[in-house]
């Protein structure tokens, strides 16, 4: 007897998600292994505040551009 049609729709679905994980775990990997960034792109040059200081959703250039009226 053959799979219904949504069994087989079902089974697509979960070997797609299975690929996506792999994905997934192999781009984890990868930036697992990129380099530590440098102290220069995590706090401001001018007055040394840390980018974990910022409001959600502004940069470090953001800040520069307000506070210093330096153009990144």
């Amino acid at each position: 007897m053959p799979d219904h049609e949504i069994l087989q729709l079902a089974k697509t679905i979960r070997y797609d998600l299975t690929a996506l994980q792999a994905k997934l775990t192999e781009l984890l990997t990868m930036a697992a292994r990129l380099p530590e960034p440098t102290t220069d792109t995590r706090s401001c040059p001018e007055c040394g505040l840390t980018a974990r200081a910022l409001p959600q959703g502004t940069t470090l250039a953001d800040h520069r551009h307000r506070a210093h009226n330096v153009d990144a």
